[in-house]
């Protein structure tokens, strides 16, 4: 399963340390942001589809950044 949030994220560092905190969840398989996109994306794909996406979006605000699903 894919999914792809709409962010805020614009620094390369900072996508880094988040991709690297959101690989740590379970269930993870890929994980990456297109910063040059203008929602830079954050796109996840999953192993099973048990991921909290709940859980990727408050990763994502714990930082002070936005990230909020993009309808399909």
């Amino acid at each position: 399963m894919i999914e792809v949030f709409r962010t805020n994220v614009d620094c390369p560092k900072q996508a880094e340390a988040l991709l690297a905190r959101i690989h740590n969840l379970p269930g993870i398989a890929r994980a990456n942001f297109d910063l040059q996109d203008c929602d830079r994306i954050l796109r996840i794909q999953t192993e099973s589809s048990t991921v909290q996406w709940s859980a990727i979006v408050e990763i994502v605000r714990a930082t002070g950044f936005f990230a909020e699903i993009l309808p399909g």
